[in-house]
C-alpha cells in the first residue's frame, strides 16, 4: 500500500499539472465552507445537529494554510527556474502585478468607496472599527498588519480576508533575492530557518498572548513555515541528486499527520497546540497532497483533483476568494434560518454567485491583465 505512494525516480514536474490546480480548488472550497458555517453561528440557534456541524467546519480554517504551502511550491518552483535569465526581477514583479494588482484594487475600490455609498445608513454599524487612516494599510498591502497594531480584526470579513494577500505580497517582496543569490544548498538552510523561526515566533504568541483576536496570526513572520514548507518540495525536485528516500518520507509522513491534525485540532481550540503542532501538521499533509498529484501514481486521487469541478474552482479561486465575502454579506441578514434545508438552500446560492461573481470578474478585470503577462515572459 505504502509503496503505491512511492516513487523510484524523480517525477515530471514542470509544465502545468492540472492537479494542482484541483488542489488551489480544495482550498478555496475549505475557505469558503469555513467562512459559511463558522462566521454565521449557526450553533447558537440551539440546533443539535447544526451544531455539530458548525464545529466540525471549524477545521476548515487552514484553507489559506494550504494556499500558502502550494504558492510556495509554484512560486519558488518559477522563481529557481529563472533565475539565471535576464530580467529576472523586473519580469518577475510585472507578472505578480498584472496578476494580483487589478483585482485586488478594483475590490478595494467596491467595497471601500462605492459599497459603503450603496448601504447607506447600515455603513456605521458595517464598518464600526474602520477609520479613513486604515485605508493606507490596506491599499499597501499592509492589513495583517494593522490588526496587530489594533490588537483586533474587528472589521467586515471582506476586508478582513485580505490579510493572506498581504502575507504573501510582504514575502514576495524579498524571497525572489534569497532564490537569486544563495545556491541551492544553502536555500535548503534558509527554508529550515525560517520554518523554525516561524513555529517559535507562533509558540511564543500562543503562550504569551491569551486573545487568539489580537491578530499575530497573520503577521508573515508567523507564516513562513507554510510558505517555506513549498518553497522545499521545488527545491527538491530541483536537486541534481533526487534525494529519493526523503521526497516519498514527506508523502507518507503527511498523510500520517491528517489524524493528528483532527484530533489535535478537537481538543485544542487554541493555545500552542493548536497553532503550532496541529498547524505543523496541516503543513505536512498540505505537502503530501502536493507530491502525490506530482507522483502520478494513485491514480484515484490524481482523477479527483482533476476533476471538472475542483480545477473550476481553482482556476477561479482568486476570483473566489474576494468575491464570496460580498455574497456571505448579503445573505447574514437571512442568518435567523434554523432549518437544514434553509441552510443548504442559502449554501447552495452562495456557492453558485460566488463563482458567478468570479467568472464575470475573471473575464473583466484579470483575464485582460493576464494577457499582458506575454510581454514579460523570462529569457
Amino acid at each position: 500500500m505504502l509503496y503505491s505512494l512511492c516513487v523510484d525516480n524523480k517525477p515530471e514536474y514542470q509544465g502545468h499539472i492540472k492537479g494542482l490546480d484541483g488542489i488551489r480548488g480544495i482550498a478555496i472550497i475549505l475557505v469558503m465552507v469555513f467562512h459559511f458555517f463558522v462566521e454565521w453561528p449557526y450553533w447558537t440557534h440551539g440546533n443539535f445537529w447544526i451544531n455539530i456541524l458548525g464545529f466540525s467546519f471549524r477545521l476548515c480554517d487552514v484553507g489559506v494554510q494550504t494556499f500558502f504551502v502550494l504558492s510556495g511550491y509554484l512560486i519558488s518552483g518559477i522563481l529557481l527556474d529563472q533565475r539565471s535569465s535576464n530580467g529576472y526581477f523586473f519580469n518577475f514583479i510585472s507578472r505578480r502585478t498584472l496578476r494580483i494588482f487589478p483585482l485586488y484594487y478594483s475590490y478595494l475600490l467596491i467595497m471601500l468607496v462605492f459599497f459603503p455609498m450603496l448601504i447607506g445608513e447600515d455603513y456605521t454599524k458595517l464598518f464600526r472599527n474602520f477609520s479613513n487612516g486604515d485605508m493606507f494599510w490596506f491599499f499597501s498591502y499592509s492589513s495583517n498588519v494593522l490588526f496587530f497594531i489594533n490588537g483586533h480584526y474587528d472589521y467586515p470579513l471582506f476586508l478582513v480576508v485580505t490579510w493572506s494577500l498581504a502575507v504573501e505580497e510582504q514575502f514576495y517582496l524579498f524571497w525572489p533575492f534569497v532564490i537569486k543569490y544563495f545556491s541551492l544548498k544553502n536555500l535548503f538552510t534558509v527554508v529550515y530557518l525560517l520554518i523554525t523561526f516561524s513555529l517559535f515566533c507562533r509558540g511564543y504568541f500562543a503562550l504569551t498572548t491569551v486573545d487568539k483576536g489580537s491578530g499575530w496570526t497573520f503577521l508573515v513572520i508567523c507564516n513562513f513555515d507554510m510558505l517555506c514548507m513549498g518553497t522545499f518540495i521545488a527545491l527538491l525536485l530541483r536537486e541534481s541528486n533526487f534525494r529519493k528516500k526523503l521526497w516519498n518520507r514527506i508523502t507518507i509522513c503527511g498523510l500520517i499527520a491528517l489524524p493528528f491534525f483532527v484530533v489535535i485540532s478537537f481538543v485544542f481550540k487554541h493555545g500552542i497546540m493548536r497553532e503550532v503542532f496541529a498547524r505543523f501538521c496541516w503543513g505536512l499533509f498540505s505537502m503530501s497532497l502536493v507530491t502525490l498529484v506530482i507522483n502520478n501514481r494513485v491514480k484515484w486521487y490524481v482523477g479527483i483533483v482533476s476533476s471538472t469541478v475542483l480545477t473550476l474552482f481553482g482556476k477561479y479561486s482568486y476570483g473566489l476568494y474576494l468575491m464570496h465575502t460580498i455574497v456571505f454579506a448579503f445573505i447574514v441578514p437571512w442568518n435567523d434560518s434554523q432549518g437544514i434545508f434553509d441552510i443548504v438552500l442559502l449554501f447552495s446560492v452562495y456557492i453558485l454567485v460566488s463563482i458567478l461573481l468570479s467568472m464575470i470578474v475573471y473575464q473583466v478585470i484579470e483575464k485582460p491583465f493576464l494577457k499582458l503577462k506575454r510581454f514579460f515572459s523570462y529569457s
